[in-house]
């Protein structure tokens, strides 16, 4: 996953229960990390917006899945 793709909260996460996000509700990501850039165990994170009023911080990225390509390979796919 990278800047700028779409996702969407797989239904099974933690965050789809604590936020209360709808399965359909897709969001972009905003920045992708790892907490610990030297540790390989470390989960990567992922900032992800869904609305101007709902944005995940420092979301896992397993909590989430791809649901486009990032915005330039559509256009010339």
């Amino acid at each position: 996953m990278g800047t700028a793709q779409r996702v969407r909260v797989r239904p099974a996460s933690g965050i789809a229960r604590d936020w209360d996000i709808p399965p359909e509700a897709t969001g972009t990501v905003i920045c992708r990390y790892r907490l610990l850039a030297g540790a390989a165990s470390a989960p990567e994170r992922l900032d992800v917006s869904f609305s101007k009023q709902t944005v995940i911080w420092g979301g896992r990225a397993d909590d989430f899945e791809v649901i486009g390509n990032f915005p330039d390979q559509d256009q010339n796919s």
